[in-house]
C-alpha cells in the first residue's frame, strides 16, 4: 500500500490552520498561528536538504485547527529530537499530531524526497595496495 506523503499531509494540515482562515473568526487564534507555522517552517527549513543532524528540540507548538463543522480547537504539535538521526523520532511526533487532527488514518507516512537528505559522510579509503603474497 501507498504511504501518505508528509507534503501532502502538510499540505492538509495548512488548509486547515492557516491564519488566514481564522481572521474573522478570532484575531488571536490566527495571530498565534501565524507564529506557530513560523517556527514550524524555522524546524522544517532544518530538515530540509540539509546534510547535518538537526540539532535537538524539545518543543510544543500550538495551532488552532478549523474543522468542517466550523468549530476550532487547539491543538499543540510536541517535537522531541536528541540531536542525531532524529528521522523516526520526528515520524513519531508528527504521525500523533496529524492523526489527531483528523488528517492522517495511518500509523506512518513517508517523508518527501528533499527532507533527511543522505549525510555528508566521508569515508577514507586506505591507500595500500593489496599484496597477493602477503599472509
Amino acid at each position: 500500500t501507498n504511504l501518505p506523503d508528509f507534503k501532502a499531509l502538510l499540505r492538509q494540515f495548512y488548509k486547515k490552520a492557516h491564519p488566514d482562515l481564522l481572521r474573522s473568526s478570532s484575531i488571536s487564534a490566527s495571530e498565534l498561528n501565524d507564529n506557530s507555522f513560523q517556527e514550524l517552517n524555522s524546524i522544517l527549513t532544518v530538515i530540509k536538504g540539509t546534510t547535518e543532524h538537526p540539532p535537538a528540540i524539545k518543543k510544543s507548538i500550538p495551532f488552532y485547527i478549523i474543522y468542517d463543522n466550523k468549530s476550532i480547537n487547539q491543538h499543540n504539535l510536541k517535537l522531541k529530537t536528541s540531536g542525531g538521526d532524529c528521522k523516526n523520532q520526528l515520524t513519531k511526533c508528527f504521525v500523533g499530531f496529524f492523526r489527531e487532527i483528523g488528517i492522517l488514518d495511518r500509523e506512518t507516512f513517508q517523508w518527501s524526497d528533499e527532507y533527511f537528505q543522505p549525510l555528508n559522510v566521508t569515508i577514507e579509503k586506505d591507500n595500500k595496495q593489496e599484496d597477493d603474497n602477503y599472509y
